[in-house]
């Protein structure tokens, strides 16, 4: 199965502020930014159209946007889910699609789905963000099944929680502070990222608990 080359260059559509850059062992020839919404399958497009005009190619998509809503599931607004599930579901998937013939042509890429460890926990308050993650973690899946032919390796990384300013801009609610999990920094998930990029592993499941300097070292 094909693996990203070496001199490949991130392509940032929507992204928080650390750089793609430090979610790929490549190293960097040149950057490209194309703003895109995300929901928007036609800018999805344009922004796969830059990049093969840029630089001929797509290697790897990281799907990394996303929105939480942090409310009991008594309090869920159908309005916030519909918006969620918009960028934490649809996306993903429309991106996909759009690489995908990209991908297939040149007989070879990667795929990287950013999932969350609250889809494989219970907790209370998450459950509407935990659905969308749980979602993804089956497309995902299927997606690693039908793409392998062509050469394309899918993977799921699973972050606790990153400091970003996800927590800023949530659909709904606050950021908990009653859970167990570990606040990561967007670097440390970053490395997580790089690794399923060059391992191809099919799951990344990022530890909760103190950043382990070995953990996804490069190898």
């Amino acid at each position: 199965m094909a693996r990203p080359r070496r001199g490949c260059s991130p392509i940032a559509g929507h992204v928080w502020r650390w750089s793609l850059a430090e979610a790929s062992s490549c190293a960097l020839a040149a950057e490209l930014a194309v703003p895109a919404d995300l929901r928007d399958a036609a800018q999805i497009k344009r922004a796969v159209a830059e990049t093969v005009d840029a630089f001929g190619r797509v290697d790897v998509l990281v799907n990394n946007a996303g929105q939480g809503l942090h409310v009991p599931l008594d309090q869920v607004r159908l309005a916030d889910l519909i918006a969620i599930t918009e960028l934490n579901v649809y996306a993903p998937l429309l991106a996909m699609q759009a690489v995908l013939p990209v991908m297939r042509a040149q007989r070879g890429g990667a795929i990287v789905n950013v999932s969350s460890a609250t889809s494989r926990t219970v907790l209370p308050g998450l459950g509407a963000y935990s659905a969308t993650k749980s979602a993804v973690n089956m497309l995902s899946a299927v997606a690693r099944a039908e793409f392998a032919d062509d050469g394309i390796v899918v993977s799921t990384v699973y972050p606790t929680a990153t400091e970003t300013e996800f927590h800023d801009r949530l659909a709904a609610g606050e950021r908990l502070s009653n859970t167990a999990l570990t606040v990561h920094t967007a670097q440390y998930v970053a490395r997580a990222i790089a690794y399923a990029i060059r391992s191809g592993e099919a799951e990344v499941m990022i530890p909760s608990g103190p950043e382990q300097p070995g953990f996804a070292a490069a190898g």
